[in-house]
């Protein structure tokens, strides 16, 4: 026997009125994740935009090489270390320009009734900022510091490589793993020797990298949390842009 028409179209009515019905997420919450993710993925986003500056390879020079073909060379690679140093300290400046915009933008969200969850998230991405901008101090100090160096005729490959990696992590997106940790540890038992500035970088770095991995990882779990509790709202906003 077929079944009425108006007994399915009753059916129907019921689904929908169960599914209105539904648990939502505090609205507060929602729109509060929204405001703190959208600040977070565009300080990655106007990172990502900024050139980073390249540094100049160390020219291969025989040990057979006279004075007349070793001068030009170094002397060239000087100039070339110079206007990257005076590019870092630019882009330096950048990039703690972006840092205080996005910290500024979650830092005067009102977290009034926003759930523990969401507010933990905040705090997470508002230290990871504090430490990339502790690890541009650092760098500033280290570029400004190997710039009077070099003008001085004085060149630490060292120095100048740790100069590269502080730079590409301070570049380097919030979700993104960058310059692993066993590295970092490598090269700080090899230059010992080069002072404090490798110190105070690689903490700064390992600083921020922490915090980095520990907001993706809430982020992450926040979003499948509340797919799973509230699967009639729309959560990609949290999705996690990059592939880290």
């Amino acid at each position: 026997m077929p079944i009425p028409r108006l007994r399915i179209a009753a059916s129907y009515l019921v689904l929908a009125l169960l599914a209105a019905c539904g648990p939502k997420q505090n609205t507060k919450t929602r729109d509060y994740l929204l405001k703190v993710t959208q600040a977070v993925d565009q300080m990655d986003s106007d990172l990502a935009r900024l050139p980073l500056p390249k540094a100049p390879t160390m020219p291969a020079i025989p040990a057979s090489a006279s004075d007349d073909e070793r001068v030009p060379l170094l002397r060239r690679y000087r100039e070339e270390l110079l206007k990257y140093l005076v590019a870092l300290n630019t882009s330096i400046e950048h990039v703690s320009g972006i840092c205080d915009r996005a910290q500024s933008k979650i830092a005067g969200l009102d977290s009034t009734g926003v759930d523990s969850a969401a507010a933990d998230l905040s705090a997470k991405y508002q230290s990871v900022i504090d430490h990339r901008q502790q690890l541009g101090v650092q760098m500033a100090g280290l570029v400004a510091g190997q710039e009077n160096e070099v003008q001085g005729y004085r060149i630490s490959e060292p120095r100048i490589h740790l100069v590269a990696v502080g730079i590409e992590a301070l570049f380097s997106s919030t979700d993104s793993n960058p310059t692993p940790a066993e590295d970092l540890q490598t090269k700080a038992n090899e230059q010992a020797q080069e002072g404090r500035e490798f110190t105070g970088v690689r903490r700064a770095i390992l600083g921020w990298r922490a915090d980095a991995s520990a907001a993706t990882a809430s982020r992450r779990d926040l979003l499948n949390s509340l797919k799973a509790e509230y699967p009639g709202e729309n959560w990609n906003f949290l999705s996690v842009k990059g592939g880290g």
